[in-house]
């Protein structure tokens, strides 16, 4: 599925999860804000995560 996805745009933050990086507003230790909603990210994609912002 995220290969169908825009390269750049999105990145995995979880194994349920995959997000919009621009919508992103906070990083957390163990969560992601994005709007009125909080996902958790995998501890396995917390470097990708970080990397990309």
């Amino acid at each position: 599925m995220l290969n169908l996805l825009p390269a750049g745009d999105f990145v995995r933050v979880h194994r349920s999860f995959v997000v919009n990086i621009q919508y992103i507003q906070r990083m957390g230790r163990s969560e992601i804000q994005m709007a009125s909603r909080q996902i958790p990210i995998g501890v396995s994609y917390r470097a990708q995560v970080e990397a990309l912002l």
